[in-house]
């Protein structure tokens, strides 16, 4: 993804995305960070894959923010999409952010399993 955008707007890009559960303030954490508009309010969630690109006027990067749907939604997902949207944002990144509420729970260690899962399939090193 990274060689494709190169191509397109003659410099280099870097992709950040965000994956975590569903309502973990993914968008909200990704506009403080990069000066984004995703959508934040209560009972909005994320679905699929919303991205920005935020272009630089010196010789930086540019970047490309993925802001992706919430793993383990309530809202029709499943353990299928998850890995999917997982190995999406590792396959096509230059960083991952993984978001929590920050406590080790059940559900984010599902989520780190995923990762795992994706990354032997990735054959990333």
């Amino acid at each position: 993804l990274s060689d494709l955008l190169k191509k397109v707007c003659d410099k280099e890009v870097f992709v950040v995305s965000v994956i975590g559960a569903q309502s973990s303030a993914k968008s909200t954490l990704m506009n403080y960070l990069f000066d984004t508009d995703f959508a934040v309010r209560g009972g909005r969630c994320t679905q699929g894959v919303h991205m920005s690109f935020l272009e630089t006027n010196d010789d930086s990067p540019a970047i490309l923010v993925l802001d992706l749907e919430g793993q383990q939604s309530i809202e029709g997902g499943s353990n299928k999409s998850d890995a999917q949207l997982t190995l999406l944002a590792m396959a096509a990144s230059n960083l991952v952010l993984l978001n929590h509420k920050g406590e080790l729970t059940r559900q984010f260690q599902d989520l780190l399993e995923i990762c795992m899962h994706a990354k032997k399939h990735l054959d990333i090193v």
